[in-house]
């Protein structure tokens, strides 16, 4: 276990904490630290635990905050993965519409040209028969 100083509201503590977890409890008792003096100057607040506790307050207050907004995105996030998902299942629908239809026309035309080729030789049958008649 690691022992870290960090100061916090003027006063100094000695924390222990996990090998490797030093640099990270610096940085929140830095944030504490801010709320501290944040909380003094703006309310005027005396006593160190009255001041400790109105920081820790206002910092959990802003933790339930953010998780509700974290909890609001990931609700938003889902809605619009589902639209998403029917967007691309709609699309894949009209894909394999204009697909059948592309294949059907082609088929038509094959047609066509089938029933143009028949038409041309009667055509041609109707003409050898008035020339030889």
């Amino acid at each position: 276990m690691a022992q870290v100083d960090i100061i916090i509201g003027g006063r100094n503590y000695q924390l222990a904490c996990r090998d490797g977890d030093e640099n990270r409890l610096r940085f929140l008792a830095d944030i504490v630290d801010k709320e501290v003096a944040k909380v003094s100057e703006q309310l005027h607040v005396a006593g160190d635990i009255r001041r400790l506790m109105l920081a820790s307050l206002l910092l959990a207050d802003q933790n339930e905050d953010i998780k509700s907004e974290a909890s609001a995105a990931e609700s938003q996030n889902q809605q619009l993965q589902q639209q998403k998902d029917q967007l691309t299942e709609s699309l894949k629908l009209c894909q394999e519409k204009l697909k059948m239809e592309q294949e059907e026309k082609e088929r038509l035309a094959v047609l066509i040209e089938d029933y143009a080729e028949r038409m041309e030789n009667i055509v041609n049958r109707l003409d050898d028969e008035a020339q030889a008649s």
